[in-house]
């Protein structure tokens, strides 16, 4: 076997790969991009009194720290034809985009806590 020895096996397996590249044919119901999700605290501390009584015998103290994330995202419905431009080789594209926006803010109540300081002169508790 002189052949394989130096390679030559003419019954050697191989393999081709003939895929072609991945082309993206459409996208359909895209109208938004999430584009990012910001995780957010928030201290409260209300302090209330009563006129002319001091606040260690009346009023109450609470503090409450809200835990919460907001979403950041981009509006597609609108696009047209006129914010996408190729290239000339028509390697590249070119997208404008509108302006990002922000939802409402999603509490999350796992993460959120309140605490009542003081009430009427009473030690702290929960």
């Amino acid at each position: 076997m002189a052949a394989a020895r130096f390679g030559l096996d003419p019954f050697q397996e191989r393999q081709i790969d003939g895929s072609q590249p991945t082309l993206l044919k459409s996208i359909q119901n895209v109208r938004r991009f999430q584009a990012a999700v910001g995780n957010f605290e928030k201290v409260i501390y209300i302090e209330d009194d009563i006129a002319g009584v001091p606040a260690i015998i009346a009023g109450r103290r609470t503090l409450f720290v809200a835990a919460g994330t907001v979403n950041a995202y981009v509006d597609l419905s609108g696009l047209t034809d006129r914010d996408l431009e190729l290239s000339p080789d028509g390697k590249t594209a070119t997208v404008r985009l509108p302006d990002s926006q922000l939802e409402k803010p999603n509490l999350d109540f796992d993460r959120s806590s309140a605490a009542r300081v003081r009430e009427s002169g009473r030690s702290p508790h929960r």
